[in-house]
């Protein structure tokens, strides 16, 4: 697997002593991520992505980097124009074509709540119907993403998350705000 980080420093023209004292890190800590010789924390590689203003490191490490994201991410598209307007005109075309799917899925769920309450055919139906609603969504959300990071930078996304989560809290979906800190801690 071809590790990103020396690639995305090089191209910021930062010198590893500057990106080390940046990161509160050791400079060989850093050859040796670099390498791939030490594996970089979530944590550190945000923090890189940022001082870099790379949001590939990000989308790196959600595909490559995050044993479950290597599951559940999907891939980085080739065949598509991903053009900051092509994507978001694709995400819009997505959740549109997704509304009367969404629809058939929340009749499929209904009155049910183990896989045992679903039979083999209503099975493959709920996949199929996953398959071409949410699935197209999450790839159609990545490549919006990828695409504002590009535009407004790695702040972006933290300016997108904190909105979020004043919204959630906003609906009653969270008691307290939780910062990435206090995940980190447990809390």
């Amino acid at each position: 697997m071809l590790l990103p980080f020396k690639t995305s420093r090089k191209a910021c023209k930062l010198s590893a002593e500057d990106v080390a004292q940046a990161l509160h890190i050791d400079k060989r800590s850093l050859y040796r991520i670099e390498a791939g010789q030490q594996s970089a924390p979530p944590e550190l590689v945000w923090e890189m992505a940022k001082l870099y203003n790379d949001p590939n490191l990000i989308r790196w490490q959600q595909s490559e980097a995050d044993p479950i994201g290597r599951r559940v991410n999907p891939p980085v598209l080739n065949g598509i124009v991903n053009n900051h307007q092509a994507v978001h005109y694709s995400l819009a075309r997505e959740l549109e074509e997704a509304a009367p799917v969404a629809e058939k899925l929340c009749c499929l769920v209904t009155n049910k709540i183990a896989d045992r309450d679903f039979s083999e055919h209503e099975k493959v139906e709920y996949f199929s119907l996953y398959g071409k609603c949410v699935s197209n969504i999450k790839q159609a959300i990545v490549e919006v993403e990828g695409a504002m990071m590009k535009i407004f930078g790695v702040q972006a996304a933290e300016a997108v998350g904190k909105a979020h989560r004043d919204k959630m809290l906003q609906k009653g979906y969270l008691r307290t705000k939780v910062t990435s800190k206090d995940r980190l801690k447990g809390a």
